[in-house]
Protein backbone atom coordinates (compact mmCIF):
# COMPACT_ATOMS: atom_id res chain seq x y z
CA UNK A 1 0.00 0.00 0.00
CA UNK A 2 1.30 3.43 -0.96
CA UNK A 3 1.90 5.86 1.92
CA UNK A 4 -0.38 8.86 2.30
CA UNK A 5 0.88 12.19 1.03
CA UNK A 6 0.51 13.75 4.47
CA UNK A 7 2.93 11.13 5.84
CA UNK A 8 5.64 11.94 3.26
CA UNK A 9 5.72 15.74 3.38
CA UNK A 10 7.06 16.07 6.97
CA UNK A 11 9.79 13.52 6.27
CA UNK A 12 11.07 15.31 3.18
CA UNK A 13 10.75 18.66 5.00
CA UNK A 14 13.44 17.37 7.41
CA UNK A 15 16.08 17.87 4.71
CA UNK A 16 18.06 20.97 5.77
CA UNK A 17 17.72 22.60 2.33
CA UNK A 18 13.93 22.20 2.11
CA UNK A 19 11.84 25.22 3.11
CA UNK A 20 8.44 23.86 1.99
CA UNK A 21 7.23 20.71 0.27
CA UNK A 22 4.04 19.47 -1.30
CA UNK A 23 3.53 15.97 -2.69
CA UNK A 24 1.48 15.57 -5.85
CA UNK A 25 0.09 12.30 -7.15
CA UNK A 26 -0.18 12.23 -10.93
CA UNK A 27 -2.77 10.24 -12.86
CA UNK A 28 -1.66 6.91 -14.29
CA UNK A 29 -2.35 8.18 -17.80
CA UNK A 30 0.29 10.87 -17.36
CA UNK A 31 3.13 10.52 -19.86
CA UNK A 32 5.87 11.22 -17.30
CA UNK A 33 7.76 8.42 -15.61
CA UNK A 34 6.87 9.95 -12.23
CA UNK A 35 3.62 9.05 -10.51
CA UNK A 36 4.31 10.87 -7.22
CA UNK A 37 6.30 14.10 -7.23
CA UNK A 38 7.72 16.16 -4.36
CA UNK A 39 7.43 19.84 -5.25
CA UNK A 40 10.02 21.61 -3.12
CA UNK A 41 10.74 25.23 -2.27
CA UNK A 42 14.47 25.07 -1.46
CA UNK A 43 16.31 27.19 1.08
CA UNK A 44 19.52 28.06 -0.77
CA UNK A 45 21.54 25.73 -2.93
CA UNK A 46 19.51 22.53 -2.84
CA UNK A 47 19.62 20.24 -5.83
CA UNK A 48 16.70 18.08 -6.88
CA UNK A 49 18.88 14.93 -7.14
CA UNK A 50 20.19 15.53 -3.61
CA UNK A 51 16.66 15.83 -2.22
CA UNK A 52 15.60 12.76 -4.22
CA UNK A 53 18.51 10.79 -2.73
CA UNK A 54 17.53 11.97 0.78
CA UNK A 55 13.96 10.77 0.18
CA UNK A 56 15.21 7.34 -0.95
CA UNK A 57 17.48 7.00 2.06
CA UNK A 58 14.84 8.19 4.52
CA UNK A 59 11.68 6.62 3.09
CA UNK A 60 13.01 3.72 1.04
CA UNK A 61 12.60 3.13 -2.68
CA UNK A 62 8.96 2.06 -2.48
CA UNK A 63 7.69 5.04 -0.48
CA UNK A 64 9.88 7.86 -1.82
CA UNK A 65 8.44 10.13 -4.49
CA UNK A 66 9.39 9.25 -8.07
CA UNK A 67 10.51 12.78 -8.82
CA UNK A 68 11.43 16.16 -7.37
CA UNK A 69 10.62 19.56 -8.83
CA UNK A 70 12.22 22.71 -7.38
CA UNK A 71 10.08 25.86 -7.43
CA UNK A 72 10.37 29.39 -6.01
CA UNK A 73 7.08 29.16 -4.13
CA UNK A 74 4.11 26.87 -3.80
CA UNK A 75 0.89 28.13 -5.38
CA UNK A 76 -1.83 28.81 -2.83
CA UNK A 77 -5.54 28.37 -3.63
CA UNK A 78 -8.28 30.73 -2.45
CA UNK A 79 -8.90 28.55 0.62
CA UNK A 80 -5.27 28.96 1.75
CA UNK A 81 -4.24 25.38 0.89
CA UNK A 82 -1.59 24.44 -1.66
CA UNK A 83 -3.14 24.54 -5.14
CA UNK A 84 -2.57 20.97 -6.35
CA UNK A 85 -4.10 21.67 -9.78
CA UNK A 86 -1.59 24.47 -10.34
CA UNK A 87 1.24 22.15 -9.27
CA UNK A 88 0.08 19.50 -11.75
CA UNK A 89 0.05 22.14 -14.51
CA UNK A 90 3.61 23.19 -13.58
CA UNK A 91 4.75 19.58 -13.76
CA UNK A 92 3.06 19.14 -17.16
CA UNK A 93 4.55 22.40 -18.47
CA UNK A 94 8.08 21.83 -17.15
CA UNK A 95 8.79 18.10 -17.53
CA UNK A 96 12.50 18.75 -18.18
CA UNK A 97 12.78 20.51 -14.81
CA UNK A 98 11.57 17.41 -13.01
CA UNK A 99 14.28 15.26 -11.48
CA UNK A 100 12.97 11.72 -11.97
CA UNK A 101 14.79 8.46 -11.47
CA UNK A 102 14.70 6.48 -14.71
CA UNK A 103 16.22 3.01 -14.37
CA UNK A 104 18.65 1.53 -16.87
CA UNK A 105 17.07 -0.43 -19.71
CA UNK A 106 20.14 -1.85 -21.45
CA UNK A 107 23.11 -3.78 -20.14
CA UNK A 108 25.47 -0.90 -20.94
CA UNK A 109 23.22 1.58 -19.11
CA UNK A 110 23.12 -0.79 -16.15
CA UNK A 111 26.90 -1.19 -16.04
CA UNK A 112 27.37 2.58 -16.21
CA UNK A 113 24.70 3.19 -13.56
CA UNK A 114 26.43 0.79 -11.17
CA UNK A 115 29.79 2.43 -11.87
CA UNK A 116 28.42 5.96 -11.37
CA UNK A 117 26.67 4.97 -8.13
CA UNK A 118 29.92 3.50 -6.80
CA UNK A 119 32.03 6.53 -7.71
CA UNK A 120 29.49 9.12 -6.58
CA UNK A 121 28.52 7.32 -3.36
CA UNK A 122 24.85 7.11 -4.35
CA UNK A 123 22.34 4.32 -3.82
CA UNK A 124 21.43 4.50 -7.47
CA UNK A 125 21.84 6.81 -10.44
CA UNK A 126 19.23 7.10 -13.17
CA UNK A 127 19.95 7.16 -16.88
CA UNK A 128 19.05 10.84 -17.22
CA UNK A 129 20.86 12.04 -14.10
CA UNK A 130 23.61 14.53 -14.88
CA UNK A 131 27.07 13.50 -13.69
CA UNK A 132 27.98 16.96 -12.37
CA UNK A 133 24.61 17.52 -10.67
CA UNK A 134 25.08 14.21 -8.87
CA UNK A 135 28.34 15.46 -7.35
CA UNK A 136 30.82 14.49 -10.05
CA UNK A 137 33.95 16.48 -10.85
CA UNK A 138 36.97 16.17 -13.15
CA UNK A 139 38.89 13.86 -10.79
CA UNK A 140 35.94 11.47 -10.50
CA UNK A 141 35.39 11.76 -14.27
CA UNK A 142 38.95 10.57 -14.94
CA UNK A 143 38.40 7.66 -12.57
CA UNK A 144 35.11 6.88 -14.34
CA UNK A 145 36.78 6.98 -17.76
CA UNK A 146 39.45 4.54 -16.56
CA UNK A 147 36.84 2.20 -15.07
CA UNK A 148 34.72 2.35 -18.24
CA UNK A 149 37.76 1.30 -20.24
CA UNK A 150 38.60 -1.45 -17.73
CA UNK A 151 35.06 -2.83 -17.37
CA UNK A 152 33.50 -2.07 -20.76
CA UNK A 153 36.56 -2.04 -22.99
CA UNK A 154 35.90 1.41 -24.43
CA UNK A 155 38.09 4.47 -24.05
CA UNK A 156 36.23 7.78 -23.75
CA UNK A 157 37.95 11.13 -23.85
CA UNK A 158 37.35 13.62 -21.04
CA UNK A 159 35.55 15.99 -23.41
CA UNK A 160 33.35 13.14 -24.71
CA UNK A 161 32.55 12.16 -21.14
CA UNK A 162 31.51 15.66 -20.08
CA UNK A 163 29.65 16.31 -23.34
CA UNK A 164 27.64 13.12 -22.69
CA UNK A 165 27.22 13.75 -18.98
CA UNK A 166 24.29 11.36 -18.58
CA UNK A 167 24.28 7.58 -18.47
CA UNK A 168 21.88 7.21 -21.41
CA UNK A 169 24.07 9.39 -23.65
CA UNK A 170 27.29 7.74 -22.52
CA UNK A 171 25.77 4.28 -23.04
CA UNK A 172 24.88 5.13 -26.64
CA UNK A 173 28.40 6.47 -27.23
CA UNK A 174 29.94 3.40 -25.59
CA UNK A 175 27.84 1.04 -27.70
CA UNK A 176 28.74 2.97 -30.87
CA UNK A 177 32.44 2.69 -30.05
CA UNK A 178 32.02 -1.04 -29.35
CA UNK A 179 30.40 -1.53 -32.75
CA UNK A 180 33.17 0.46 -34.45
CA UNK A 181 35.81 -1.69 -32.68
CA UNK A 182 34.58 -5.30 -32.25
CA UNK A 183 37.70 -6.07 -30.17
CA UNK A 184 36.31 -3.78 -27.46
CA UNK A 185 33.60 -6.36 -26.65
CA UNK A 186 36.29 -8.92 -25.90
CA UNK A 187 37.55 -6.74 -23.02
CA UNK A 188 34.23 -6.57 -21.17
Amino acid sequence: MSPRITDLEPVIAQHPDVREVAIVDLPEADSLAARRVAVVVPRDFASAPEIREFAWETLGDEEAPDGVLLVRQLPIAADGAVDLLALRRWIDEEPDSLSVYLPPTTSTENELAVLFAELLGKRRVGVNDDFLEQGGNSSIAIEAINLIEERLGVRLGLEEFFDGGRIRTLAVLTDQKRQADPKADDKS
